[in-house]
């Protein structure tokens, strides 16, 4: 079956909706689970819009979008960072993840953002790439964790891509580290 897709804002979300996202993502991410409880449908922040793919009414593929700066260098970026990228796991290796990185694109071009911004393990880079997302190479992300919040911690496990969406890639500034200032979508 076509998923039918979705670009609600957060404010327009009710609470069955959160509730249904709450029950992907928790079986998304098992190992976070905890977090998705009493309904929660959010990581540490909360982002300002959603993706979310549907199959007959039951929520199956979700993005998480948030515009905010990040410094990279001595610059400040305005990007749309793209969080809590989900695929129900039932529904995984059917090409919903392919769709779901292709309708973020899409919502970025709405939000009207220079670049996206994705961080993610790298097994999973290859998906975004495919729908034209770049990998930052050399580049350390640098955030807060929810075991130390106080203290920023530069994190080099993780795959950082950015997608040109208004600016092309050149117009990414350079740098070594990409400070969130802040916790992830």
């Amino acid at each position: 079956m076509t998923p039918v897709w979705s670009y609600p804002w957060e404010n327009d979300l009710g609470p069955d909706d959160h509730a249904r996202l709450s029950i992907l993502l928790q079986m998304a991410f098992p190992w976070t689970s905890g977090l998705f409880t009493e309904d929660r449908s959010w990581g540490a922040t909360r982002p300002e819009r959603r993706v979310i793919g549907s199959i007959g009414g039951e929520m199956v593929a979700h993005a998480a979008v948030l515009r905010r700066f990040v410094r990279v260098g001595d610059a400040d970026q305005l990007v749309g960072e793209v969080g809590l990228v989900a695929v129900h796991p039932d529904r995984r290796r059917r090409g919903l993840g392919g769709q779901l990185v292709r309708r973020v694109n899409r919502a970025l071009a709405d939000l009207g953002v220079p670049f996206g911004l994705l961080t993610c393990a790298p097994r999973y880079a290859p998906l975004a790439t495919g729908a034209g997302w770049r990998p930052l190479t050399g580049v350390a992300l640098r955030q807060p964790t929810t075991a130390s919040p106080y203290r920023a911690v530069a994190a080099t496990d993780a795959a950082v891509l950015v997608l040109p969406v208004r600016a092309g890639i050149d117009g990414w500034p350079p740098g070594p580290v990409l400070d969130r200032n802040g916790f992830e979508t």
